[in-house]
């Protein structure tokens, strides 16, 4: 009887074991996709400018991962019109035709400029009210 009582106890130690493992393996993978579902944003900029350093710090403060292409950077044109082709030249923003800086691009989307109304509309597209 002794025999059988030691070996249900490892048996529930095992299962608890396991159980916890489990639930730390799942709580690992659902805090992975919770990150990857966040919305691409891409920031086009020159580093300098006011409204590009009010983006940036828009988007330090609220957390938001961005891809950013500076101006310096030797593809900058090249990757610039790839993205600026996809909205047909139009923005919205401070700039209606791309003729500010920051120029930022998340989803469906496309900003040139950087102000509270920007801000705002990112807020709302990256879904952070």
């Amino acid at each position: 009887m002794k025999k059988y009582t030691i070996w249900i106890i490892i048996l529930i130690l095992m299962l608890f074991i396991v159980t916890v493992a489990g639930w730390f393996i799942w709580k690992r993978t659902n805090n992975e996709e919770k990150e990857s579902q966040q919305m691409e944003v891409i920031m086009f900029h020159n580093g300098t400018g006011p409204m590009c350093l009010d983006a940036i710090e828009f988007f330090e403060s609220n957390d938001i991962k961005y891809t950013e292409h500076l101006t310096s950077d030797p593809d900058f044109s090249v990757q610039l019109e790839i993205y600026m082709a996809k909205f047909n030249g139009e923005s919205e923003g401070f700039s209606g035709d791309f003729g500010y800086y920051p120029m930022i691009f998340a989803g469906d989307r496309a900003f040139s400029g950087f102000d509270d109304v920007v801000e705002r509309d990112l807020m709302e597209i990256l879904k952070l009210n």
